[in-house]
């Protein structure tokens, strides 16, 4: 426990009576964390007794979250840049002979993302390999405005996407991008119909993990992957932080996870975890470090942040998964 203080006693709040991982009724409080633009409002992150799981406890739901995401929040919005080391990769890819798509054996989906991460461990947006054959389907889960389905169809993929903010559906489908709104926990797509899901920081905000990554398996093909990126709260910046550790990011961010807690909850939906690392998240480290009211970082410093990572202590867990049993 890192902070003491009163939680929010907003009658809108909803309690957890048991765990959504391993059933549990019993928890011990984490700590106190406060909302980023709400400062008064504290929140109560409890973690399990018998499976470790943290989550906000209780907490909003329906419109009273709702009303935590402004219209503007950051995904809303459409960026239009590719980043340097995305055009890097299409280079890459091209100058190999993978694009436009060809048509591959079995098991290249997946193996071609595990190389992806092998391959370009230090570079950001490793998510976006190839399309293996020709109409291979992306979907991206919580896809905002569609800046990841963008970088996705320059690599050959049929992009599909899902999120709730009618002004990023909006925003996404504008660009031609088959984008529907909907809830993570029951999509709208074909069982098996799928041969890459993206969940990048979409997980830390659903009322039940465990059934949205059910439901990400069903909709992933034989032999699909699926990659599922969150925060990682055993983070060196996260221990050194405590309650103003920006990726708490409380109430949006409702579970808080372990890369024990995640390998678990995939597991438990019939996920393989294939590769699980650390990354690094320098807006995450600035932003903790203002709201610790810290001036710029010493050399030591920066050292040992990018260290972390190196050590599985980075800002966010990037996960890797198949269907268990293939």
């Amino acid at each position: 426990m890192f902070v003491t203080g009163s939680s929010s006693s907003s009658p809108n709040l909803r309690s957890v009576k048991r765990c959504i991982l391993c059933g549990g009724g019993e928890s011990s409080l984490w700590l106190h964390a406060a909302c980023p633009e709400r400062p008064d409002e504290l929140f109560d992150i409890v973690e399990c007794k018998g499976c470790g799981l943290r989550y906000v406890n209780p907490r909003p739901e329906g419109e009273a979250l709702a009303g935590y995401y402004a219209q503007d929040y950051y995904s809303y919005v459409f960026q239009g840049v590719r980043p340097r080391s995305h055009r890097l990769k299409v280079r890459l890819w091209r100058a190999l002979g993978l694009l436009p798509p060809r048509e591959r054996g079995p098991g290249w989906r997946w193996k071609a993302a595990l190389f992806a991460v092998g391959a370009l461990r230090g570079i950001r947006a490793v998510w976006a390999v190839p399309a293996q054959r020709a109409g291979a389907r992306f979907l991206d889960i919580g896809g905002g405005a569609g800046e990841r389905l963008e970088l996705a169809r320059d690599m050959g993929w049929q992009t599909f996407g899902l999120d709730m903010g009618e002004a990023a559906v909006g925003a996404a489908a504008e660009r031609g991008h088959r984008m529907v709104a909907g809830d993570a926990q029951a999509l709208p797509f074909a069982d098996q119909s799928m041969d890459f899901v993206n969940m990048s920081h979409v997980l830390e905000h659903t009322l039940d993990p465990l059934r949205t990554l059910r439901e990400c398996r069903r909709v992933l093909k034989q032999g699909g992957v699926a990659q599922i990126t969150v925060p990682n709260t055993n983070a060196w910046t996260a221990q050194r932080y405590g309650a103003q550790w920006r990726a708490l990011d409380v109430p949006r961010h409702l579970y808080h996870f372990t890369e024990d807690t995640v390998r678990r909850t995939a597991a438990e939906a019939g996920l393989l975890v294939v590769s699980l690392r650390t990354m690094a998240d320098l807006w995450v480290w600035e932003e903790s470090r203002k709201a610790a009211g810290e001036g710029p970082p010493g050399a030591v410093e920066v050292r040992e942040w990018s260290d972390a990572a190196r050590r599985g202590a980075g800002e966010n867990l990037d996960v890797w998964c198949v269907r268990a049993g293939e």
